[in-house]
């Protein structure tokens, strides 16, 4: 990514002009002093490039060691991400982002990551494990404000890094989608037959006293055809009509609505809220259970087995810019195969996999590399604080940076800053 700094405001540009010319040159605490206070304005890219610009005058040892007092990141974690993504993948489910830290299970341990301060303690998940056994079929999600673990046949909440049980199922959980913050999630259970359909239950009280409600007429699998906004969920396919998009409310409760002439493909979330989209790529934003905007995807361009198997896809929608994703599941994120859609032309396996906007603000996107990292929707790139200077990486880092089958140039690497310095 370059970062040009005649795309900042002429305040900023003066700020730098003097910093990087004024004699004597300001001692390192002015230039944190300053980033601080740019941070405390949210203009966070503003900040970063403050901090990076130390290496042109007091070198790049000098502003590495800086960097986190003023970032909160580590420089050696910059670039790399903030959560592996191989068993998220495999499983169908993207990482939990919730007050401000992106939650990943890897194993027997959930990572986490806050975008402000870094890398966290991980949790431990071995206590739950049954003797002997690996720990399979985790899966994440969040509700009532906390972090909720499903772990074979329980659902968990943890608290300060602690489990607490919440309930114990007949069969084992098949999937969870993502919750509501009055304290709702709607879960899936192994059918009791294989000719059946898994049973979705919902569960009311997380964070208080808990209750199942089962859902009979309820098909979903919780992967591409669900998306919680804040009064309930948006959902498709699930035996319902094939034009049909319909909201389930937090009692259980549901209705629909037919603003589609086609069958309804994905349903996804967006920076701006839930979308659904059809086999014409007629895309509709939703408010509530009203339409509020419209959006087309160039659908048609897909390959005809991508369509067929199009309830094997997650989808992701950048609103603002005008790009679906869709991604499938896959053992490895070698084997992932991922689309970008805009309103004329797709994209195979370009670098951004998928993206993971949430209702808190906070956005992730998983990358060619193998790893979430968070998002900045409005410059298309990782956020400043997590991507790796140019002007502070070291051998190491670009290492392993680039060292993945998708070949970037650090000019059009979102994981990489580049600042142009010529006009200064």
């Amino acid at each position: 990514m370059i970062v040009n700094l005649a795309q900042f405001s002429n305040q900023t540009q003066t700020i730098i002009r003097q910093f990087l010319n004024m004699h004597p040159v300001p001692q390192v605490p002015s230039w944190i002093a300053c980033a601080e206070q740019l941070k405390a304005k949210g203009r966070h890219l503003e900040a970063a490039v403050i901090m990076d610009l130390i290496a042109v005058k007091y070198g790049r040892d000098t502003a590495r060691r800086q960097w986190k007092q003023c970032m909160g990141v580590n420089i050696g974690d910059c670039g790399k991400g903030s959560g592996f993504a191989s068993n998220a993948v495999a499983m169908g489910y993207g990482p939990v982002l919730l007050m401000g830290s992106l939650f990943v299970g890897v194993g027997d341990r959930i990572s986490v990551c806050h975008i402000l301060e870094g890398w966290k303690p991980s949790i431990d998940l071995d206590e739950v494990r049954k003797t002997g056994l690996r720990l399979a079929n985790v899966r994440l999600s969040s509700a009532a404000y906390t972090l909720v673990v499903a772990v074979d046949d329980t659902l968990y909440t943890i608290e300060d890094n602690v489990l607490k049980p919440v309930m114990t199922f007949e069969r084992k959980i098949m999937g969870l989608s993502e919750g509501l913050d009055s304290g709702e999630i709607l879960v899936l259970v192994a059918a009791v037959s294989p000719v059946f359909a898994p049973d979705c239950i919902l569960v009311r009280g997380i964070g208080k006293t808990p209750e199942a409600v089962p859902l009979p007429n309820v098909q979903q699998k919780l992967f591409g055809d669900c998306v919680a906004y804040d009064e309930g969920w948006v959902t498709c396919n699930g035996g319902m009509q094939n034009s049909e998009v319909r909201f389930i409310h937090p009692d259980g409760s549901w209705e629909t609505r037919f603003a589609h002439e086609k069958r309804v493909l994905r349903v996804a979330c967006s920076e701006r809220g839930p979308v659904s989209i059809d086999a014409d790529g007629q895309a509709f934003l939703w408010d509530g259970e009203t339409v509020i905007e419209d959006r087309h995807f160039a659908v048609d361009l897909l390959p005809q087995e991508v369509l067929e198997h199009i309830s094997e896809y997650q989808a992701g929608v950048d609103w603002g810019r005008g790009i679906l994703y869709l991604n499938d599941k896959a053992e490895q994120i070698e084997h992932v195969d991922a689309w970008q859609l805009s309103d004329v032309e797709i994209a195979h396996n370009a670098f951004v996999y998928q993206i993971y906007p949430s209702r808190s603000g906070l956005c992730a996107a998983l990358l060619g590399d193998g790893y979430f990292h968070f998002w900045n929707l409005e410059q298309n790139c990782v956020v400043a604080s997590w991507q790796m200077p140019e002007l502070l990486g070291e051998a190491e880092d670009w290492r392993t940076l680039l060292d993945n089958k998708i070949r970037l140039s650090i000019e059009d690497d979102p994981r990489i800053r580049k600042i142009v310095v010529d006009d200064i």
